[in-house]
């Protein structure tokens, strides 16, 4: 086969797989699982060492970072990988931009860990511990927070110590 024919057979996959409803819902494949498995291997991998700009350059971001924000959006589609909880512990150090686009980790874990709904103990910790960083923008604690009550079925909204109440109540505390 071609790199050409092998391209559009790619091309053809991914076009079929975009225009498939179902393929928009969590569902038991283990095809599927076992590829979000492998998206998540890849999130340790090493990336180029370079800048790429997006949004008409008024964004710079890491070539590391924007491969882990597309493998984490992959993994968040079919419904299978775990998010490693440093991203969610990642310090927001970006700055306001002209596009108000930003493509760090942080918000794009929360929300990953929500479609995921990644409810173990530590992740539930881990997004209350961030959600008590008082040096975040609000409009970010509210990716934490919608995250907590998807994989919670809490409502807590942005009352930290109402989150940390309840989560010390949960483990028995």
């Amino acid at each position: 086969m071609t790199a050409n024919a092998a391209r559009q057979d790619l091309l053809a996959a991914l076009d079929a797989s975009l225009n498939d409803p179902k393929t928009y819902e969590r569902h038991a494949d283990q095809a599927d699982a076992q590829i979000g498995r492998e998206l998540g291997k890849r999130l340790d991998a090493a990336f180029p060492d370079t800048e790429i700009g997006l949004i008409g350059g008024c964004v710079m971001i890491s070539a590391a970072t924007l491969a882990r924000w597309n493998l984490l959006w992959a993994m968040a589609r079919i419904g299978y990988g775990r998010v490693p909880l440093s991203y969610l512990a990642e310090t927001w150090r970006t700055e306001n931009n002209r596009a108000e686009k930003y493509f760090d980790l942080p918000p794009l874990a929360a929300w990953t860990i929500a479609r995921l709904s990644q409810s173990d103990d530590e992740t539930v910790e881990a997004l209350i511990t961030r959600l008590e960083r008082d040096e975040d923008p609000l409009w970010l604690k509210g990716d934490f927070v919608g995250a907590l009550g998807a994989v919670t079925g809490q409502r807590l909204g942005y009352d930290t110590a109402a989150w940390r109440r309840w989560w010390t109540t949960q483990r028995g505390g």
